[in-house]
């Protein structure tokens, strides 16, 4: 996977795109690269879903990175089962309030990525976008 490192200034927020908007439709992980924000304190992950065909089942899940390699489960979201137009919106970080699979009151890892686990091979058209502050 390759790196991302998204600048912000002091204060401020930084927006991007994880994982463009895209039909998936195979039982497998889709990954986003590593993305490092220098001083993001607060990551807000926003699963935007367009479309849906039969029964998809898709778990999101923000992964920590530690500097020598090491994976870690920083936050495990609701199983997604709609396939209806929808959105979906995880948090990590200081000032998050902890709720079951949508936010986690814990230091945002200097390196994550989000992976999306499919159960199915059912299609699930969605993009998942990024705000760091």
């Amino acid at each position: 996977m390759a790196t991302t490192t998204v600048h912000k200034g002091y204060g401020g927020k930084a927006q991007f795109v994880v994982l463009g908007s895209a039909a998936r439709a195979a039982t497998q992980d889709f990954v986003s690269d590593d993305f490092i924000v220098p001083y993001g304190k607060a990551l807000t992950i926003i699963i935007n879903i367009t479309a849906g065909a039969a029964t998809p089942a898709v778990t999101p899940r923000i992964v920590g990175r530690t500097a020598a390699g090491t994976q870690y489960t920083v936050l495990v979201g609701a199983q997604i089962t709609s396939t209806a137009a929808a959105v979906v919106t995880m948090r990590v970080g200081d000032g998050v309030a902890d709720v079951a699979n949508l936010g986690a009151s814990i230091p945002l890892p200097a390196t994550w990525f989000v992976r999306m686990t499919h159960a199915d091979s059912d299609s699930l058209t969605y993009s998942v976008e990024a705000e760091v502050r």
